[in-house]
């Protein structure tokens, strides 16, 4: 088994189709006017066909980043949503954050995509699509829009249902359009926007009037926790430098965000293109229509998919991906001790019955035959 993080090596790969799909263009705009019509459609189809590849590979080199960061960061714009608009109760807020499917769920994905033979088994070439269908990830999306409907933002409801349907939508019925205007969409989610309103919610409620009505949420706190929402307060009135510092992270965090979703929309676009694309036996009557409209814009989606690769292969950004493919995996080793502690559990309690009716069943053979001793 070849040996560094999966992360690594489907990003390697991506690169690989990339740089052959540049060669099919290369020999296709160099040499057209003396191609044959049979060799200017087999490098056409190559060339989508490794810029699907390219998409499918990104996505695989990304899958625990998914699971873990992508959880993380839905969660924290839910919350922030909560804490700004404060529609329930503090004694419902933790009711109404849970979001996505049980814990279990996610461990379940994530022991598949942190093995090899299982992404091959399970991802194939329809990443995107399988999350889509996982069932972590449809509770996840689910509930996140049911959340945000609830705090009156439809907007951005409507994007986590759009987004699943396209991941859930059979693969040779996706289409450039509306993966477009998905991806326009995901600018409504406006991290740094949130950060900046939530900083100022509690300067409103510490350092002004307390006149705004959801000040209670913060000033009924324990008074350990006001004590940090005041030092940070006092952190960013004395030293702005910090603040900004503060804001650029989640800056980066949000393009992160982005760009995790923008890979995926990509390989869900592309994955029938990664199946059919070079196999024209295997195509039915339905992939004409698609693969038509994905000729029509492939060229600007090898150039955004160039773009996220090139991204993700920033230092910073990989080591992002392969930390949280190390986290995935220690968290499922948890999981398998846990797993194996239940199974020696139940093998001991086994044992221990085994025994117990044996006893019983000693102890009545001897009963019997103390009983006729006495008589006899």
């Amino acid at each position: 088994m070849p040996e560094g993080p999966l992360a690594q090596r489907y990003l390697t790969d991506s690169e690989r189709f990339m740089v052959i799909a540049k060669t099919c263009l290369e020999r296709l705009e160099s040499s057209k006017d003396s191609l044959s019509d049979l060799e200017r459609e087999a490098l056409e189809d190559g060339y989508v066909f490794h810029i699907a590849r390219a998409a499918e590979t990104l996505s695989k080199a990304l899958l625990s980043t998914y699971g873990l960061f992508m959880t993380d960061t839905i969660s924290e714009l839910v919350s922030l949503e909560f804490l700004l608009k404060n529609t329930y109760d503090m004694s419902q807020l933790e009711e109404n954050l849970k979001v996505g499917g049980t814990l279990l769920d996610l461990l379940d994905f994530l022991e598949k995509a942190t093995n090899e033979e299982q992404i091959r088994k399970e991802f194939s070439h329809d990443p995107a699509g399988e999350i889509g269908k996982n069932a972590y990830f449809k509770h996840l999306f689910i509930d996140t829009a049911r959340l945000l409907r609830r705090l009156n933002d439809d907007k951005l409801a409507e994007l986590f249902d759009d987004f699943l349907l396209y991941l859930e939508t059979e693969d040779f019925c996706r289409r450039h359009d509306e993966l477009n205007r998905i991806k326009k969409g995901l600018d409504g989610l406006n991290l740094e926007g949130r950060y900046k309103e939530f900083v100022s919610l509690l300067r409103a409620c510490f350092r002004e009037n307390a006149g705004d009505n959801r000040c209670p949420l913060f000033l009924n706190l324990p008074d350990e926790d006001k004590k940090e929402i005041d030092s940070l307060l006092k952190r960013f009135e004395g030293d702005p430098s910090y603040e900004q510092k503060v804001f650029e992270q989640v800056r980066q965090r949000e393009h992160f965000m982005l760009n995790i979703l923008e890979s995926l929309l990509y390989a869900a676009y592309l994955a029938r293109a990664a199946k059919v694309g070079e196999y024209s036996a295997d195509r039915g009557a339905y992939d004409k229509a698609y693969l038509s409209d994905v000729k029509m814009h492939i060229h600007d989606v090898a150039k955004d998919l160039e773009n996220l690769l090139n991204y993700f292969k920033k230092p910073e950004n990989f080591e992002l991906m392969t930390n949280s493919e190390i986290a995935a995996k220690i968290l499922v080793g948890f999981k398998k001790v846990a797993e194996n502690f239940g199974k020696e559990l139940a093998e001991k309690i086994k044992v221990l019955e085994a025994i117990s009716k044996a006893h019983l069943n000693a102890l009545k053979t001897y009963e019997k035959s103390t009983s006729h001793d006495a008589k006899t």
